[in-house]
């Protein structure tokens, strides 16, 4: 429970969902199907219908040494654009989506009957919306499997397809 807590707080906290933000350059279904295929969101748990933007701190993006000066530069920029992005059930079939409202709620208010609904709902995955950066060639996503794991993915673009050339592990609970 106390761990749950730390999660609510953290998503809460750093966090910040947009609803309906607004579609970005590139395609985040390309990056969650990307994601699918490589077996790193297992299709069997839903995910929330709405992906949330990363907010991040200096410290934050320190991780992310795997990034040049100019990428890391353009990253952070490219960071405070993204906003939200709704996900649309047409687009991914292969996965069950879940309505975003009741679990951001529970999330940032997290008492007794908001773990109810966490707990009714688990294992299911959070995604933040991508950030794309070095013109539109990598993108960094944030997945979290609620009662799971959480991970960083660095994805670049090969030709049509997005390949993952980096996961940061994460645990979360």
């Amino acid at each position: 429970m106390k761990v749950v807590k730390i999660l609510a707080v953290f998503v809460a906290s750093v966090l910040f969902f947009t609803l309906n933000g607004k579609a970005q350059d590139c395609n985040p279904y390309k990056i969650i199907k990307t994601l699918i295929s490589s077996q790193e969101i297992n299709g069997n748990f839903p995910i929330v219908d709405s992906l949330f933007p990363i907010q991040t701190k200096k410290k934050s993006v320190e991780f992310i040494g795997l990034l040049t000066k100019e990428e890391q530069k353009e990253f952070k920029k490219n960071v405070k654009a993204t906003s939200g992005f709704k996900l649309c059930a047409d687009s991914l079939a292969a996965l069950k989506l879940i309505p975003a409202p009741p679990i951001f709620q529970a999330l940032a208010k997290f008492d007794a009957s908001s773990a109810k609904i966490i707990d009714n709902n688990k294992p299911f995955y959070l995604a933040s919306a991508p950030v794309f950066f070095h013109n539109n060639t990598k993108a960094i996503i944030y997945l979290i499997l609620v009662k799971g794991f959480g991970s960083i993915y660095i994805l670049e673009k090969k030709g049509d397809a997005w390949v993952i050339v980096k996961e940061i592990y994460g645990w979360t609970s």
